[in-house]
């Protein structure tokens, strides 16, 4: 069979290639999805749960409209030993880090989604107290990083630079707010690097709300390293 014949048919979804595939689908599908919604209300209004909620009933529908593509992965996991509520797990998984990466719109879903998950793990919670000067420093972190961004895409560079950026927007931040940061944690709050850790949580918290993209592409630095440390 000629490479042009090969490369004319459609993957089976059961292979390798077909798996990319159909994530890819599913992805583009969805993300259109997304942005449908989005013009008829904007989704950066969305809360947490409203964002887990409409992202898992669109990722959904994507999957009923393409079952038969879907049915070959389902079998094959079968005969491996995976049940299908497995399989289906993993590949919505693989479709929201897909999403993540090349589409926009569902980054400030997706950052919401996963900040509350890391919120409920570690039981990260901003006081009534902490909120606003909190707020202030995640405003100023997200100024600075969009400030670097015109001059520096941030997501053309590589993931030490975009940490180091991170760090050094992050001091500024703090720095410019240090008169408030000291009154409301006393004059060691940043010589005291055990309390500064769970402050940076609480402010990456806030950032969700505001520059959600930049806290998405530093998520997936983070499994990235995970994958390949």
């Amino acid at each position: 069979m000629s490479g042009a014949a090969t490369a004319g048919r459609a993957l089976a979804p059961d292979t390798l290639a077909g798996h990319a595939r159909l994530v890819r689908l599913l992805s583009a599908d969805v993300c259109r999805k997304l942005e449908e919604k989005n013009r008829e209300k904007p989704l950066e209004k969305l809360d947490a749960e409203a964002s887990k909620q409409l992202l898992l009933t669109t990722l959904l529908a994507s999957v009923g409209q393409h079952a038969a593509q879907f049915g070959p992965m389902i079998e094959q996991a079968k005969a491996t030993g995976r049940s299908p509520e497995e399989t289906g797990r993993l590949v919505g998984q693989e479709v929201v880090l897909n999403l993540a990466r090349t589409c926009p719109v569902s980054s400030g879903l997706i950052a919401r989604m996963g900040m509350a998950e890391v919120k409920a793990k570690k039981e990260i919670n901003v006081s009534d107290r902490e909120k606003p000067t909190l707020t202030l420093v995640a405003k100023d972190i997200c100024l600075g990083l969009e400030q670097r961004n015109q001059a520096q895409p941030f997501a053309k560079l590589g993931k030490d630079q975009r940490m180091q950026m991170l760090q050094e927007v992050m001091q500024q931040a703090f720095l410019k707010n240090a008169d408030a940061m000291t009154k409301l944690y006393g004059s060691g709050v940043f010589l005291d690097a055990a309390n500064m850790k769970p402050i940076g949580e609480r402010v990456g918290l806030l950032m969700a709300d505001t520059c959600p993209s930049y806290l998405m592409q530093l998520g997936l630095d983070h499994i990235d390293t995970q994958k390949n440390p």
